[in-house]
């Protein structure tokens, strides 16, 4: 068998490839590259429905920080539960992500010693709005205390 692609894994293959959503994938990337696709001043577009998900009722975050750190805004959040699994994080992350998306989005997700990073690049391609091709690259930056205990536990499942 192959190398297992998770615990408990006994077939060790997959049905299929993922070509079909390939060439959406292959748009944002060749976009995204253009020298001034980057949108100016994040914050002012950002962060006011970033505020409203975070004032809503039963919002699992604090705003910590933001800061533009050359072109991505860095949006530092305190994670609330006392306790969670990745998947109750991912899933309190992603509808942040979707207070702010645009048309095309991609979500990459990174622990570190004590925090959880979601690097999101989000924008309208060209045909997708009557502007001109733009977008954002948002870091999402989780701390506290259930953060840094699943960053740990990420940081040591990728040694064994």
């Amino acid at each position: 068998m192959a190398t297992p692609r998770w615990e408990g894994d006994r077939i060790g293959a997959g049905v299929g490839d993922a070509g079909e959503l390939a060439p959406a994938v292959r748009r944002l990337l060749d976009e995204m590259v253009l020298p001034d696709w980057v949108t100016e001043d994040p914050a002012r577009h950002l962060l006011p429905a970033l505020t409203a998900a975070l004032d809503a009722p039963g919002a699992r975050f604090r705003l910590v920080d933001d800061v533009v750190a050359l072109a991505v805004y860095v949006v530092t959040l305190a994670w609330q539960p006392r306790e969670g699994t990745i998947e109750d994080l991912r899933r309190d992350v992603f509808a942040l992500v979707g207070a702010v998306a645009r048309q095309t989005t991609h979500v990459h997700e990174r622990a570190d010693r004590d925090r959880i990073d979601f690097d999101v690049v989000t924008g309208a391609l060209e045909g997708q709005t009557r502007f001109r091709t733009h977008g954002f690259m948002l870091r999402l930056r989780i701390v506290g205390n259930a953060a840094k205990r699943l960053a740990l536990d990420g940081a040591l499942a990728r040694a064994e």
